[in-house]
């Protein structure tokens, strides 16, 4: 009996340090691409554009985003690149840090048409989640993207 409680005790835990050791080490490696439309009616914004999505198994990832907004005020160019890091934090959720933007000198788009989360240089949690060769990629509530793997 004894022998018994030991070998469950010991089970447990080595269980225990498996799926810990699994939650904190989850890491992503993939490239998608995607085009994005965007539509916003009550503010007459329009936007086409193509995202490119990147995680690496170092933990560091990657976001741009090319392509044109529409609104009254005319047509202009939207073209940035984020750099950042991620961590796991269970299940299908990461933490996106270390956020740096780079504009590039062609984007002539306002920063209040670029509310979008990964623009910005604020913490914030991400969901990710697989089907076939493409991801679903947005925050806690709804998915932001959807891309397909390269």
């Amino acid at each position: 009996m004894a022998i018994a409680l030991v070998m469950v005790i010991i089970t447990l835990v080595f269980t225990e340090f498996i799926y810990f050791y699994n939650s904190e080490t989850t890491s992503l490696n993939f490239r998608c691409n995607a085009d994005l439309y965007y539509t916003d009616k009550d503010d007459n914004t329009y936007i086409k554009a193509n995202v490119v999505i990147q995680f690496q198994k170092d933990g560091n990832g990657y976001f741009s985003i090319d392509g044109s907004v529409f609104n009254r005020s005319g047509v202009s160019k939207i073209k940035r690149e984020v750099n950042y890091q991620y961590q796991h934090s269970g299940g299908n959720v990461f933490l996106i840090s270390a956020i740096t933007s780079i504009k590039n000198n062609r984007n002539t788009t306002p920063e209040i048409f670029l509310q979008i989360p990964w623009l910005d240089k604020s913490n914030h949690y991400v969901q990710i989640t697989k089907f076939h060769n493409a991801y679903s990629i947005g925050d806690l509530h709804a998915p932001f993207i959807m891309c397909v793997a390269q």
